[in-house]
């Protein structure tokens, strides 16, 4: 007996020893996967002036941009300037067609006077780190790329942001609290996206607000008071999702009219009825369906008798005659 427990001691004292040693050769494996995915990036510009969409501005253009991993950052940029220009002069940083699924967290670090950041057409997948920013951003433009999620965090600290787009990504749910630093947001699209659902304060720490576009989106459901708070809202845009149709430009009357138009035909009420509706049209697809294949199960059993009566009598045999 003492022989088998000393031995069971033994066993659990070598498993425990394995243990340790494998969860130390994988926290190490964990270091060296961080230390090999996760490097710092020189930023390569095209530097000039660029016109944008809220004007022309000095421009680091970004080739050759690869990121693999949400820890990646800038180290440096490196490029040739125009006469008479320095890193401190740089406005914008815009990239364009890269391979950036992971946008850097410090993106602007190299330079410090960046008030406009573009991400077009490269792929962005996450915004997993809040964004590091020198200088005061106040256009932020993350559009046609595969963003799926915004986290409310991603856009902390963001307070001279004055216009923001996610316009033509694969979003599906905004957080209501998104938005909780950009008291200067002005303008913010989230166009031809997968949003089904808008919550109701989305926009509450937003006043400063004058246009809001939402085309092209799979929309059911708006919070009855969504721009309530928006006192300067003059132009907002709905159409082109299964509730609503609205656009407003002439900002008359604009709060009211998108609040009559959501509480009448987005609202939650509106979207119960909906969804009850769907469910009777579901439970009558279902019933014909029963039917149908009752029908079906009839047709063939009389088809079988109909084949039956068209065949000739058999011969009845004798019972030696089966046995033959």
């Amino acid at each position: 007996m003492r022989f088998f427990i000393i031995s069971a001691l033994l066993i659990a004292s070598a498993a425990a020893d394995g243990i340790e040693q494998f969860k130390s050769e994988a926290l190490k494996g964990i270091s060296q996967q961080d230390e090999i995915y996760s490097h710092g990036i020189t930023l390569q510009c095209d530097f000039g002036m660029i016109r944008h969409y809220w004007g022309e501005m000095y421009t680091c253009i970004a080739r050759n941009l690869v990121t693999r991993h949400h820890y990646d950052y800038i180290m440096n940029a490196t490029g040739d300037h125009m006469t008479g220009k320095t890193d401190k002069d740089v406005e914008a940083v815009y990239i364009l067609g890269q391979r950036t699924r992971f946008l850097p967290y410090n993106i602007s670090t190299p330079f410090n006077g960046v008030k406009a950041i573009r991400v077009e057409g490269s792929g962005l997948l996450f915004l997993n780190r809040t964004l590091k920013y020198e200088g005061p951003l106040e256009y932020l433009h993350l559009e046609n790329n595969l963003l799926r999620t915004v986290p409310s965090w991603a856009f902390r600290g963001l307070t001279n942001l004055k216009w923001l787009s996610l316009r033509n990504n694969h979003i599906k749910y905004l957080e209501s609290t998104m938005f909780r630093d950009m008291k200067s947001l002005r303008r913010f699209s989230a166009s031809s996206n997968l949003i089904e659902v808008v919550p109701t304060g989305l926009f509450f720490y937003t006043p400063e607000l004058e246009e809001v576009y939402f085309y092209n989106n799979k929309i059911r459901m708006i919070g009855g008071r969504l721009v309530a708070s928006l006192g300067k809202l003059k132009v907002a845009v709905f159409m082109g999702n299964p509730c609503t149709q609205i656009s407003v430009y002439d900002g008359v009357n604009v709060i009211s009219r998108l609040s009559t138009e959501f509480t009448t035909k987005c609202g939650v009420n509106c979207v119960k009825a909906e969804e009850a509706a769907q469910d009777h049209i579901k439970d009558l697809r279902e019933e014909l369906q029963k039917k149908q294949e009752c029908s079906s199960a009839m047709n063939e059993v009389q088809k079988q008798r109909e084949y039956q009566n068209r065949m000739p009598a058999q011969p009845q045999l004798s019972a030696e005659s089966q046995e033959h």
